[in-house]
């Protein structure tokens, strides 16, 4: 087994207004909603509401401590379309938020069953995940 699993990283397409009187705030696009273990298939909401990927470079402690925190901290981390268009220049952050579009641009998508049918190679988490509490990529 390799020190650095390959996890599926699911990241908000939209930005949400904030709560109340603006004092707690929503998902924003390139927040990161959920890792978890490559399962290979999504929800048929989740097909527009989110953008899958694949990353590694991180150990299975490094991405228990992230996830962990959170569940205190929502929406800590975050992969910032921006960078996320520098790195793969096959990325369109304009599809990406627009959540009537079915677009993942990371994966081939078999519309009736949302299984992956195939996957670009995955991202390396260093650089490409940022920690919104202390301001710096991981």
């Amino acid at each position: 087994m390799s020190p650095f699993p390959t996890m599926e990283v699911v990241l908000a397409c939209e930005d949400l207004p904030p709560h109340t009187n603006g004092t707690k705030f929503r998902k924003q696009a390139g927040d990161i909603i959920a890792v978890r273990d490559p399962l290979g298939y999504i929800g048929t909401k989740e097909s527009s509401a989110y953008v899958w990927l694949l990353m590694t470079g991180l150990s299975l402690d490094e991405w228990w401590q992230m996830t962990a925190s959170m569940v205190g901290a929502k929406r800590r981390y975050a992969v910032p379309f921006a960078r996320l268009a520098q790195v793969a220049s096959y990325f369109d952050e304009r599809r990406a938020r627009d959540v009537t579009d079915r677009y993942q641009p990371f994966h081939t998508l078999n519309e009736q069953t949302h299984h992956w049918v195939d996957s670009r190679p995955p991202l390396q988490a260093h650089g490409l995940i940022f920690d919104k509490r202390t301001g710096r990529y991981i």
